[in-house]
């Protein structure tokens, strides 16, 4: 599978980025290095 940059990043921020910083029983460390990718 050849992907684009556009669409890793859009991967990332739909099943990793989004979710994890929504989610009430996220760990705060995890949530803060979320934020800063």
């Amino acid at each position: 599978m050849n992907a684009t940059k556009q669409e890793l990043l859009n991967f990332l921020e739909q099943r990793v980025l989004t979710p994890t910083e929504s989610n009430p029983k996220a760990d705060s460390t995890i949530k803060k290095k979320v934020d800063f990718t």
